[in-house]
C-alpha cells in the first residue's frame, strides 16, 4: 500500500468519513498486517476504534499491531477493556485471550536477565492466557502450540517443572489438529505449528518436512515468516549448527519479502556467525532443495552487512520519503578521505528543497538495520547535481555514522549482453516501508557506459516510491554500481522501441565527475 494511500485513509477516518465496517478499510488493514506495517496498522485501527470501541475483531487487530510495534503493555490494556464488554460466547473472546498470552510472552522474552520472580510471573500469566483459550478446544491448535512452546521454555530454563510426558502428549495433540486443518487448505500457520510441535518431540525429519510445506504454502507473507522466525529464536531459542540451516532458510525467504523485519534478520545473522557454514548449508539445502535460485549463507551475510549502510530519508513528520546509503568519502574524492558520507537523489534532498526534494534542515536519516530509533541530521550537503544530470546529493551527517556499512564502488559494470543475463540487487525503503531487499525479476537490461558523461543503467527490479536513492548492487559481489532514481520507458544506446525499466545513475561516472572537479569540494558549484 502506498504511503499517500495510508495517509488518505487515516485522514478520512479522522474526519469521520470512514468506518471499520467499510470494505476499503478492512482491505487496507489486511494489507498493512500482511506487509508488517504495524505502526500504520496501529494508527488506522486506533482511529476506527473511536467509532467502534466494542468491535472484538478490530480491537484484536489493534492489540496485535501494538504488540508488534513494541507496546505489549498497552495491548494488554486494550484487550482487557474490550474483553470485559464482549459476551462469553463471542468467537473473538478466545482469540483475544490468546493475544493476551502473546503480549505477556513478549514481555517475558524482553525481560532478558531480569529477576527470576518477575520472569516466573510473566510466564504464569502467558501460560494461563493460552491455556484458557485452548482448554476444551483442541481445534485451536495455534493456542495449543504457544502453550507448548512456553511449557518447553519453562522446562528448559527451569522456571517451572513440567513432566516430559505431558509435553509429549500436548505436542501430539497439537500436531493432530494442525494436520487436519492443513488438509486441502495449505495454511502456513498449520505447517508452522507442526514444525514447532515436532521440535518438542525431537523429530528432525518431521520438522524439516513441515518447514518445506510452510515455505511453499500459497499466500505466505512476511507476517507469517517473521512471526515464525521470532518464535523460533525468542521462545524456542534455537541456535548452533543443528538449527543454523533452518534459520538460514527462513531468513532467506523473509529477506526477499515486502515488509521483512531487518532488525530480526540482523540479530539472527549475528547469532549464526559462530556456526559451521558447511553444516548450515547442508541443512539449508535439505529444507529448500537445490533450486536454481539458491544463494549461499555467506551471500546473505554479506547482504545483511550491506544493509547496515542503507538509510531511510525522513521528513520532519518522521515519514520516510526516500533512501540513502553510505560510502567511504575517499572512494568519491581525495578531499573527502576519512569521512563516511551518504548518497541520495537530488529529488529526495537538495539545498533549496526544489524538484520535490526536502531541504536538509527538515530531513533526517535513520539506519534501521543499525538502530531504528537514532536519527542523523544533515550537517551539510557537500555536492549536488540536478535530476537531468546525476540526480545526486552527497551528504555529511551528524552524528557521523559508522563506516561499517559503507558500500564499496565496483571497478567495472556487469556485462550488458551476458548469458545468462547479469542481475542487480536493490536494498531500500519502497513506499516508505521498512528496509527491504529487491532480489526477484532483477535482470540488467542495458547500460550506456562510455557513451555519455552520465552513465545510466536500466534493469528489471521491483521498486516503488521511496526506493529513490537506493544503492544498486552487482548480484554476486554486492558492490555498488548505481544509485536508483527513476522509472523509464526510453531505451538506451539509440535502440528503437520502448520497454518498462528502472533507471540508475552509474557510480563510476559520478566518481569520474567528482575526480575531474578541482580540489576544495566543501562548497562546490552544482554541475
Amino acid at each position: 500500500m502506498q504511503i499517500d494511500r495510508i495517509d488518505q485513509l487515516a485522514k478520512a477516518l479522522s474526519e469521520n468519513k470512514m468506518r471499520w465496517e467499510d470494505s476499503d478499510v478492512q482491505e487496507a488493514v489486511r494489507k498493512l498486517r500482511g506487509d508488517r506495517n504495524f505502526l500504520a496498522l496501529a494508527d488506522v485501527t486506533e482511529k476506527c476504534a473511536r467509532y467502534s470501541p466494542d468491535n472484538g475483531e478490530l480491537r484484536r487487530l489493534q492489540a496485535q499491531a501494538l504488540i508488534d510495534s513494541g507496546q505489549p503493555a498497552t495491548a494488554i490494556s486494550v484487550i482487557e477493556r474490550v474483553r470485559s464488554r464482549l459476551k462469553g460466547d463471542d468467537p473473538e473472546v478466545p482469540e483475544l485471550q490468546g493475544l493476551l498470552g502473546r503480549a505477556y510472552k513478549q514481555m517475558l522474552v524482553e525481560s532478558g536477565d531480569g529477576p527470576a520472580d518477575s520472569k516466573q510471573r510473566l510466564l504464569r500469566q502467558a501460560m494461563a492466557a493460552y491455556s484458557s483459550a485452548y482448554r476444551g478446544h483442541a481445534e485451536r491448535y495455534w493456542h495449543g502450540v504457544n502453550l507448548l512452546a512456553l511449557a518447553c521454555m519453562a522446562h528448559r530454563t527451569e522456571l517451572a517443572t513440567i513432566e516430559p510426558e505431558h509435553l509429549q502428549t500436548l505436542a501430539q495433540r497439537v500436531i493432530k489438529a494442525a494436520r487436519k486443518d492443513a488438509e486441502g487448505k495449505s495454511d502456513p500457520w498449520a505447517y508452522a505449528t507442526i514444525a514447532e510441535a515436532s521440535i518438542a518431540l525431537n523429530d528432525t525429519a518431521a520438522t524439516e518436512s513441515a518447514l518445506r510445506e510452510f515455505l511453499n504454502a500459497p499466500g505466505l507473507k512476511a507476517f507469517h515468516v517473521g512471526s515464525f522466525l521470532r518464535q523460533l529464536v525468542q521462545v524456542w531459542q534455537l541456535d548452533g549448527d543443528e538449527w543454523a540451516g533452518t534459520l538460514a532458510a527462513l531468513s532467506a525467504r523473509h529477506a526477499e519479502m515486502p515488509g521483512a523485519d531487518t532488525t530480526l534478520l540482523k540479530a539472527i545473522d549475528v547469532m549464526r556467525m559462530s556456526t559451521s557454514g558447511e553444516a548450515m548449508q547442508l541443512k539449508f539445502e535439505r529444507i529448500l532443495g537445490p533450486a536454481s535460485g539458491l544463494v549461499t549463507f555467506e551471500w546473505w551475510q554479506l547482504a545483511n552487512r550491506r544493509a547496515l549502510g542503507v538509510a531511510a530519508v525522513r521528513n520532519d513528520l518522521n515519514r520516510t520519503i526516500g533512501t540513502a546509503f553510505l560510502v567511504d568519502g575517499s572512494s568519491l574524492h581525495q578531499d573527502w578521505a576519512g569521512r563516511t558520507l551518504a548518497l541520495t537523489n537530488f529529488h529526495v534532498v537538495n539545498r533549496e528543497g526544489i524538484a520535490k526534494g526536502l531541504r536538509p534542515d527538515t530531513t533526517s536519516l535513520v539506519f534501521e538495520a543499525v538502530d531504528a530509533h537514532r536519527r542523523h541530521a544533515i550537517r551539510q550537503i557537500l555536492w549536488e547535481s540536478p535530476p537531468h544530470a546525476f540526480d545526486c546529493a552527497i551528504l555529511e551527517l551528524d552524528p557521523a555514522p559508522s563506516p561499517t556499512g559503507a558500500v564499496p564502488i565496483a571497478a567495472r559494470l556487469p556485462l550488458r549482453n551476458a548469458q545468462p543475463p547479469s542481475r542487480v540487487i536493490i536494498i531500500g525503503h519502497p513506499a516508505g516501508r521498512g528496509l527491504e531487499f529487491s532480489i526477484n525479476d532483477n535482470e540488467l537490461l542495458d547500460h550506456d557506459e562510455g557513451q555519455t558523461a552520465v552513465t545510466r543503467l536500466h534493469y528489471r527490479a521491483p521498486t516503488e516510491g521511496g526506493s529513490s536513492g537506493s544503492p544498486v548492487f552487482k548480484e554476486g559481489t554486492l558492490e555498488g554500481i548505481a544509485i536508483h532514481h527513476a522509472y523509464t520507458e526510453a531505451r538506451l544506446n539509440g535502440k528503437p522501441g520502448s520497454y518498462q525499466a528502472n533507471e540508475g545513475i552509474g557510480l563510476k561516472s559520478l566518481r569520474a565527475a567528482l575526480v575531474a572537479t578541482a580540489t576544495g569540494l566543501a562548497n562546490p558549484k552544482t554541475p
